[in-house]
């Protein structure tokens, strides 16, 4: 993990940004669109989250599909997926519906499996066994 994709580190978690392998952040990206007020409610469940280590609300963070989970806040979704206390935060989405989009669930998991590519890849460039 570099300094430049960490959202918030506790005592229970780590929030980081996934990282494709572009270079992009689209979770950063998207949350800086966010007006401060939505983005001030939405750091103030990823600071719980790394504090506790959970999120009893379902409302603010559940299981979606898969490997995907989400903090929601409002109409606000980020979709993220977790490695051991790890949360890796992939993108920022809208939901205006009832259901998500399926191409949201397509995205969160193309940039879950880029980001994880890109880990692995530095793993082995460092000489660590995968």
């Amino acid at each position: 993990m570099d300094a430049d994709n960490l959202v918030v580190r506790g005592p229970r978690a780590t929030i980081e940004y996934a990282v494709q392998a572009n270079g992009r952040m689209p979770a950063k990206e998207g949350l800086r669109r966010l007006s401060e007020r939505e983005r001030a409610r939405l750091y103030v469940l990823f600071e719980r989250y790394a504090r506790e280590g959970r999120i009893l609300n379902p409302d603010q963070f559940k299981k979606e599909e898969g490997e995907i989970w989400s903090f929601k806040r409002d109409q606000n979704r980020i979709p993220c997926f977790l490695r051991g206390q790890r949360v890796i935060l992939t993108h920022v989405f809208t939901k205006k519906r009832q259901r998500w989009p399926r191409r949201e669930f397509q995205r969160a998991e193309r940039i879950m499996n880029e980001h994880l590519t890109q880990e692995m890849g530095g793993w082995e460039r460092k000489g660590h066994e995968i």
